[in-house]
């Protein structure tokens, strides 16, 4: 490994080691064939994203559709829901990225022979859905804090009243 580069994903026993950029580029550069199971887990750790991708996505789906909370009055927490777009824009890359890590696997057991195309689809594949991601959660969480904000501090009497009473 040069100085500099970083590993995604590092195959040690039954576990995966979450770091940086590149996935698996230790054990290429020492041994030149991976560990199928090594594969297998990135991809298995893929699929998992995209199910929780799809999770987050209905939730915030409910969340707009919904009429059993106190929606705000005031035009800027209004205007926060927009952020919705932008996780949903990121949620949607992460699933793409997952679905390409998966075909890169597949292309992996086709070809029975040393695939490096395969191992650099999902080097860079891994790292975009856990970016995306990482980045949908992050504009997710940045609503759920304007709307904490609001909740707390800007809620109509009339609403704490019905809420009281339940």
């Amino acid at each position: 490994m040069q100085k500099g580069e970083k590993v995604l994903c590092s195959a040690s026993g039954a576990g995966l080691a979450l770091y940086g950029t590149t996935i698996f580029a230790q054990a290429a550069q020492a041994v030149k064939v991976l560990d199928p199971k090594a594969l297998e887990a990135s991809m298995g750790f893929a699929q998992s994203l995209t199910q929780w991708a799809l999770l987050i996505l209905g939730g915030s789906v409910a969340i707009l559709v919904g009429t059993s909370y106190h929606a705000p009055k005031k035009l800027f927490f209004r205007y926060s829901y927009f952020l919705f777009f932008g996780g949903w824009l990121f949620l949607g890359r992460s699933m793409l990225c997952g679905a390409n890590v998966n075909r890169a696997y597949l292309a992996y057991l086709w070809n029975a022979s040393d695939n490096p195309e395969a191992y650099a689809t999902i080097n860079a594949e891994a790292f975009c859905q856990l970016s995306a991601m990482e980045c949908a959660l992050g504009i997710f969480g940045m609503w759920l804090l304007l709307y904490l904000v609001w909740w707390v501090l800007f809620r109509p009497r009339e609403q704490l009243q019905v809420s009281e009473k339940k």
